[in-house]
């Protein structure tokens, strides 16, 4: 059974005069709970500085400490079940730790740099693994 828990985290760049944060229930991944498996979040400017996550999926994996989305480059990484985000979110934490990904860096550009330079080995075991778990990948809207 999983248990959703409370959540705040700040998101977006720690350099903004001021932090939004993105609030709700989850379900946190590791020892550490440095991931937190949570609904897409709805972004409306009333809950601003605080946006709140929808009641219900598609579920998405989240870093808690930098706020960074985990997905794969530019594409959208969305679950339809809260189980298979979280099984997914338990091995990937593995991978991208073996691959030396910061994940308690609370700096999103530390791990946006990490990412640049470890793309081509980790983006295709990644999204490989979260398909396994019932991933869809989901192209940004131009």
């Amino acid at each position: 059974m999983l248990t959703k828990e409370p959540f705040k985290f700040a998101i977006g760049s720690p350099t903004n005069q001021e932090r939004t944060y993105l609030c709700g229930n989850g379900v946190f991944i590791g020892n550490d709970r440095l991931v937190v498996a949570h609904a897409l979040p709805i972004y409306r400017q009333k809950d601003y500085p605080n946006y709140q996550v929808r009641a219900k999926g598609p579920y998405v994996l989240s870093c808690v400490a930098s706020g960074i989305r985990i997905s794969a480059t530019q594409q959208k990484m969305v679950f339809a079940k809260l189980e298979d985000a979280v099984k997914c979110g338990e091995l990937l934490i593995g991978l991208l730790a073996m691959h030396g990904l910061p994940l308690a860096s609370d700096d999103p550009r530390t791990i946006l740099e990490w990412a640049k330079e470890a793309r081509d080995g980790i983006w295709e075991p990644l999204k490989l693994l979260a398909m396994e778990h019932g991933a869809s990948f989901v192209e940004p809207q131009k």
